[in-house]
């Protein structure tokens, strides 16, 4: 369970920072943002393979639905 806390909270930081120090960033902010919201993207593609392998009964539950 740490490992799906810490990829929840690690992959918001960089577009939390960025909107924190956006006064600071200038005119670099526009690259910052589009690369701190792919982090935003990239953790809801991580968090199904996370719980899948992190759950016995949802890998069970889907070797049985893949196998008919």
């Amino acid at each position: 369970m740490f490992i799906v806390i810490a990829v929840l909270m690690l992959c918001p930081a960089p577009a939390i920072a960025a909107n924190i120090f956006k006064r600071f960033l200038g005119d670099q902010y526009g690259y910052v943002y589009v690369w701190s919201t792919t982090f935003l993207f990239i953790n809801s593609s991580i968090n199904p393979l996370l719980y899948l392998a992190k759950n016995s009964e949802l890998r069970n539950a889907l070797k049985s639905i893949m196998c008919f």
